[in-house]
């Protein structure tokens, strides 16, 4: 039976008794450890073809088992590797897809970017302060994550937590203002 399909090592079956059947020559044939960099004294002896599959006691066993592990080791260490580079590239996917909303957002109210004022006639406000205004927590919270500083003001002089208190009508504001609030304040340069 094969222990890992990406490796082809044949495990071992244990027998009633404590002992343990080996195909070593189906072991050999498939390209044992011995062929992946594993230390010879590891390795059970080669079988002659036609030999047959024979029974080894606990030391063989041992040497075997250790075989195993030393073939396996760089099958875990590229199988966390490999966890990680998805984790990675999941985030790099959620972030784009975070990136790409906040893009949408900025178009569609004529912002050039997130800490950038929009300047009227005689008005500037931010993006913040909009997402504040509309009461959008989702993207008052993307905002913030890309780094929409909180301490900016309006042309009011009134910052996003400010904009959504004023408007705020029976809570219709109150998770975009607690949001607003709880957030990190940037260090003064």
């Amino acid at each position: 039976m094969l222990c890992d399909p990406r490796c082809g090592c044949v495990c071992e079956e244990r027998q009633p008794g404590g002992t343990v059947q080996v195909d070593l020559a189906e072991l050999l044939r498939r390209g044992s450890c011995a062929t992946r960099g594993v230390p010879a004294e590891a390795v059970p002896p080669e079988i002659p073809d036609g030999a047959g599959s024979p029974t080894f006691n606990e030391e063989s066993l041992l040497a075997k088992q250790k075989s195993h592990e030393l073939c396996h080791e760089p099958h875990q260490v590229r199988a966390g590797e490999e966890g990680e580079e998805e984790r990675r590239q999941q985030e790099a996917m959620n972030h784009h897809a975070r990136l790409q909303s906040i893009a949408v957002f900025l178009k569609k109210h004529g912002f050039s970017g997130i800490n950038v004022p929009k300047r009227g006639c005689f008005r500037k406000t931010f993006a913040l302060h909009k997402a504040a205004e509309l009461a959008d927590v989702a993207t008052t919270t993307l905002l913030l994550a890309e780094g929409a500083d909180v301490s900016l003001r309006n042309s009011s002089g009134r910052t996003a937590a400010d904009v959504a208190k004023k408007i705020d009508n029976c809570g219709s504001h109150a998770a975009v203002f607690n949001l607003l609030v709880e957030a990190p304040k940037p260090c003064p340069p």
